[in-house]
């Protein structure tokens, strides 16, 4: 087994270096060979019409030696090579349609988008709002903190209402980004400018509104947004909103244990 060498050309074809016998050899190949080793291994001859040798140094009686030497990573008949090109191209052909049928699906889903979900807590607005509307207690409800034991989380403006702003940052499950409230009008609503910056960078508007039911208060929490191609592409594969959706009822969840104590 000889070592090989990638020295030169990346268009038409690839040229090895090899030493045999101490006399150094350059081996050219069209480049589907070069794709094709990547992808087999193979025991190939020398003297093949697809490879061309190119000796330099002392050359005596390297031909016939060269007769039976075997090369590791090249093709054993140009019929395979014709296989291989055929494969390289309906596999190309493949991705390139997939991509676009892909396009075409996400091209098709809306422009903007809703997530909304309400439980009922019993507990009045007041103490709900109390809780929500201080963004210093948001660990103790969020549906994310728990997911980052090491979560960085930093506050900036006012300890609460209009300006108030969290910032957090976190592992992949959790992100980074920051919210901030943009309309405080307790004990009945709350509006805020959610900013992700990743996993995918973005601005989406969160509300929370209170109303008095006969057996306490409905807590709703919703989140609209402009859907950019990013998402759109995201929504092929995945249900996003309901995904966001469950997030929301599970910090629900925790906002009415906490609230109901």
């Amino acid at each position: 087994m000889l070592p090989l060498g990638i020295w030169s050309n990346p268009f038409s074809f690839i040229r090895y270096s090899l030493t045999f016998n101490r006399t150094p050899v350059k081996i050219e190949s069209d480049l589907w060979l070069i794709l094709y080793s990547l992808t087999k291994t193979a025991q190939v001859k020398a003297g093949v019409s697809t490879i061309r040798l190119v000796l330099s140094g002392k050359s005596r009686g390297l031909s016939s030696r060269c007769t039976g030497m075997t090369v590791k990573s090249m093709q054993e008949s140009d019929g395979e090579l014709g296989m291989i090109r055929k494969i390289a191209l309906i596999a190309g052909a493949v991705v390139l349609l997939s991509a676009v049928v892909v396009l075409c699906i996400a091209l098709t889903k809306p422009d903007e988008f809703r997530v909304e979900t309400s439980t009922v807590i019993k507990a009045p607005p007041e103490k709900i709002f109390a809780v929500i509307g201080d963004l210093h207690r948001s660990p103790e409800w969020s549906p994310w903190e728990n997911l980052d034991p090491n979560i960085k989380r930093t506050y900036k403006g006012p300890a609460t209402g209009k300006g108030s702003v969290y910032t957090w940052s976190g592992n992949a499950e959790v992100g980074e980004g920051w919210i901030e409230v943009l309309e405080f009008d307790p004990p009945t609503k709350m509006v805020m400018n959610l900013h992700l910056v990743t996993p995918m960078e973005g601005d989406n508007t969160v509300e929370y509104v209170l109303q008095p039911q006969p057996d306490g208060t409905k807590m709703t929490w919703s989140m609209h947004g402009r859907n950019n191609l990013v998402g759109k592409i995201m929504q092929v594969f995945m249900n996003c909103e309901d995904m966001c959706g469950d997030a929301f009822q599970r910090g629900l969840a925790n906002l009415k244990a906490l609230c109901e104590k």
